[in-house]
């Protein structure tokens, strides 16, 4: 399983093994990955059971209009949260 986190706290992504040997080099290697699949809550616990794996990239997002300005990024830069 795979462990999410954002602002709002934390939750568990159940791969099945042979999803995880295809989208290995995606799941190991990305930054920012988008994840599709059911949420499943138990016992207070919630969990997503993944369908499916791919890379989110920033040239992969619509492009944010700013007057004059240089575009600041949009995936913003990995901060930690503890």
């Amino acid at each position: 399983f795979l462990l999410l986190e954002d602002e709002t706290g934390m939750v568990n992504a159940i791969v099945r093994p042979s999803l995880y040997e295809r989208r290995r080099p995606i799941i190991r290697g990305e930054t920012m990955v988008i994840i599709r699949g059911r949420v499943q809550t138990r016992d207070g616990t919630v969990n997503v059971l993944v369908e499916d794996v791919e890379a989110l990239r920033e040239q992969d997002l619509p492009a944010l209009a700013q007057e004059e300005q240089a575009p600041a990024p949009a995936i913003p830069p990995a901060r930690s949260f503890r």
